[in-house]
């Protein structure tokens, strides 16, 4: 910690230090936040541009195939890293490993919403009270909102999980 203070500020410091006793306890609370709000972002975009809206289906799909592929696991991977942050968050070597895991997939799903521009054009045949095809245009920008902060705090969460400098693990056990 005395290290970290000289080179951060001492507001900083405070939430990038590394021992049990500084942590903030509210700091894991918000990282179960930030992949909640991932998760409940992707089943929107996995709704909207997955399998289509209420009572119509895609046809075909011209462009943004990777927009739902993104948005499944996404949702899969923050959803089950969500649940496994709470079962080992006394752990911090499966809560590093679990936060790797959760931003991996975030930072896999960013990569695949960019190679298709965030936009996803599908055509949908709709049968509610009478049979039409259209085709529908999604725009998806606000994914690298939500799921770039979510990746910034899991980021953030895992710089204090895993030892790195003078002061880790593997010194204090060599000396």
């Amino acid at each position: 910690m005395k290290r970290l203070e000289f080179a951060l500020p001492k507001p900083l410091a405070r939430f990038v230090a590394r021992g049990e006793e500084d942590r903030p306890r509210w700091l894991l609370a918000v990282t179960l936040l930030s992949m909640f709000a991932a998760a409940a972002t992707a089943s929107v975009v996995a709704v909207i541009t997955g399998s289509g809206r209420i009572f119509c289906t895609v046809t075909t799909r011209l462009s943004g195939a990777d927009i739902p592929l993104a948005a499944y696991i996404v949702l899969a991977v923050c959803s089950f890293g969500f649940a496994v942050s709470i079962l080992v968050r006394n752990r911090p070597h499966l809560l590093s490993m679990n936060l790797v895991l959760a931003a991996c997939a975030l930072l896999i799903g960013i990569v695949l919403v960019a190679r298709d521009s965030a936009v996803s054009t599908a055509v949908e045949s709709c049968f509610l009270i009478q049979s039409s095809t259209e085709t529908f245009t999604d725009h998806v920008w606000y994914v690298y909102i939500v799921w770039g902060v979510a990746l910034a705090v899991l980021l953030l969460q895992l710089r204090r999980a895993i030892p790195i400098g003078p002061n880790s693990h593997s010194h204090r056990s060599a000396q």
